[in-house]
């Protein structure tokens, strides 16, 4: 189905949404917590410390993952929908493949430069904080961008069953072992004073039990391992 939208790409208050996104902002929260916590990480490890650089150089690539599994769901089940159905979004939706390029290629960097750290051992020597400095940057300026110019449309053209498959594709891309990490970094982007009522309002009864008696404590451990508090 099309949808007329304005030449901006943006969506009117007169028009009804047909989907919540308010998800994807969440994933969004999520990411930017990850990469701009990891130049820090990488910078704090010191010769003396190889289980805890190996923890660190883990992160990275389970971030470094994380990111690209989310733009290869979009990249598939997005963009082009959004072309279809609203055409005045088509400039919004090239920006975002290029961005997405540009973005591949910095994973792809990083993630030999990790390789390279892993057979150096020891600190990194610059070259992994450099990059994830210039993926946090990129990743700013993307992610604002696709909150303002592509969240909108993405309401008024897609269905809510659409937009909940979207983002269980995206789960699949995400090893069992590291959910409850995942979990407890997306609760520790909330807002400290919503994180209760938010885990009490989304997750499931099981969820939350697991996560309680669990989740929380593999969590807590993953990022001891990094030297960090949970």
């Amino acid at each position: 189905m099309a949808v007329a939208l304005p030449s901006s790409g943006t969506t009117s208050s007169a028009q009804q949404a047909r989907c919540d996104t308010d998800d994807m902002k969440l994933v969004h929260g999520l990411l930017r917590l990850l990469f701009r916590e990891a130049p820090d990480l990488v910078r704090s490890v010191g010769r003396t410390h190889p289980l805890r650089r190996d923890a660190v150089s883990a992160h990275v690539s389970m971030i470094s993952g994380m990111l690209h599994g989310h733009h290869r769901t979009e990249d598939s089940m997005l963009w082009d929908a959004l072309e279809q159905r609203a055409p005045s979004c088509a400039v919004h939706v090239s920006a975002m493949r290029r961005q997405h390029d540009d973005m591949a290629a910095l994973l792809a960097a990083l993630d030999e430069e990790v390789a390279a750290w892993n057979t150096r051992r020891g600190p990194d020597d610059g070259s992994v904080v450099a990059t994830l400095e210039r993926i946090r940057t990129v990743l700013e300026t993307h992610l604002g961008a696709e909150e303002v110019l592509i969240l909108p449309v993405a309401q008024l053209a897609l269905s809510q069953k659409e937009w909940d498959l979207l983002g269980k594709t995206s789960q699949k891309h995400t090893p069992k072992d590291v959910m409850f990490v995942q979990l407890g970094y997306l609760i520790q982007s909330l807002p400290e004073r919503t994180r209760r009522d938010w885990v009490r309002a989304n997750l499931p009864f099981l969820v939350r039990a697991l996560w309680a008696t669990i989740g929380r404590r593999r969590y807590s451990r993953y990022r001891a391992a990094m030297a960090v508090e949970a």
